[in-house]
């Protein structure tokens, strides 16, 4: 029993000793580490494994926290991640790693060894001037032009040149500016048609949704929408495009069609609500507010009871000037269980 006891604190002493060795070894040729740094390293060789991790843990998160600046972290023709470790300490790579490092513009830290290579072959910390023509604004006055184009989209290129030559008192032509626009993604278009509603029309759209957007659905229910329209019998009021090659103009696939005195259409007022359609009435020649009145008498009442809400309808119409006349306003008033009010839907 005595003599395993023996083995085993021999093994254990020269498991020691080659643990103390391999440590001793691998610390030596760390570059960069103090007297008092090595002697760490060969007493608890466990620490600098820990150590190497809380290293790469903080390039890590200095990498996510830089992700958007010049210089994140990285390292760029060195094995190092802040730049090279200058072991021998010589009055030139001093001065290179001082002056060269804060000064060459277009570099970061981890090109500090392509700085001292400049350093050796110029002898010179000086930048110099590049190759190519230079760019005429800088990135804060690029911006600047963006904004005004943000605050006014529809302004031309002629009057941002002219903005910026008393701004930036720099005279340059139009297509700069547009180059500019062009590289942040701008490009001028044709804007979109849509019909105008001015400021105090949308204010009335919102607050008529408002009022009607909590409404359950036995509210509409009841609603009888109406309008008229007008529908033609032969051809388009708009323009209608075809594809077609050159010297195909007159291909009678490719022509539109027309007729004289421009064909014949038909205006038709209607009625519906969630039960059904109601009654269909033609328009002949104009319409004004005593043809809408009459249309009215005829055709809304027989129209709500044939779908089933004669009692309780409501009518809503839009703001055309013949449905807000004082007469129509006033027959409404007295022959319809409920109403919409016209002024608050546009």
């Amino acid at each position: 029993m005595a003599k395993s006891d023996v083995e085993c604190q021999a093994s254990r002493r020269v498991m020691t000793t080659a643990a103390a060795f391999t440590a001793s070894i691998i610390c030596s040729k760390i570059p960069g580490l103090t007297p008092a740094q090595q002697k760490m390293c060969q007493d608890r060789p466990d620490l600098i494994v820990a150590i190497g991790d809380g290293a790469r843990m903080g390039i890590a998160e200095c990498q996510k926290q830089f992700r958007y600046k010049r210089w994140n972290c990285t390292a760029i023709g060195s094995s190092y991640v802040f730049g090279h470790v200058v072991v021998i300490v010589r009055y030139e790579k001093i001065y290179a790693h001082v002056k060269i490092c804060p000064t060459r513009r277009g570099h970061d830290l981890g090109n500090s060894v392509q700085n001292e290579t400049w350093f050796k072959r110029t002898n010179s910390v000086e930048n110099k001037q590049r190759s190519g023509r230079p760019r005429t604004f800088s990135e804060r006055e690029e911006m600047q032009i963006v904004r005004q184009v943000h605050i006014n989209p529809r302004t031309s290129a002629v009057k941002l040149t002219l903005k910026c030559k008393s701004r930036f008192r720099k005279s340059v032509n139009s297509e700069t500016v547009r180059n500019v626009l062009r590289k942040l993604e701008y490009h001028g278009r044709v804007s979109r048609r849509k019909s105008y509603i001015s400021k105090a029309n949308r204010k009335a759209r919102l607050a008529f949704a408002k009022m009607y957007i909590k409404q359950p659905t036995e509210f509409w229910q009841n609603v009888i929408f109406v309008d008229e329209s007008k529908y033609n019998f032969f051809g388009l009021d708009g323009k209608k495009k075809v594809w077609r090659t050159p010297n195909t103009a007159l291909h009678i696939k490719k022509l539109r069609p027309t007729v004289k005195y421009g064909g014949c259409n038909q205006l038709v007022w209607g009625c519906m609500a969630s039960y059904g359609v109601g009654n269909l009435n033609f328009i002949d020649g104009t319409m004004n507010k005593y043809v809408y009145l009459d249309i009215l008498k005829r055709n809304l009442k027989q129209s709500a009871s044939k779908l089933g809400i004669s009692r309780h309808f409501k009518l809503c119409q839009d703001n055309d000037p013949k449905h807000t006349d004082d007469i129509c306003k006033l027959w409404v008033l007295y022959h319809c269980p409920g109403v919409i009010s016209p002024e608050s839907r546009p």
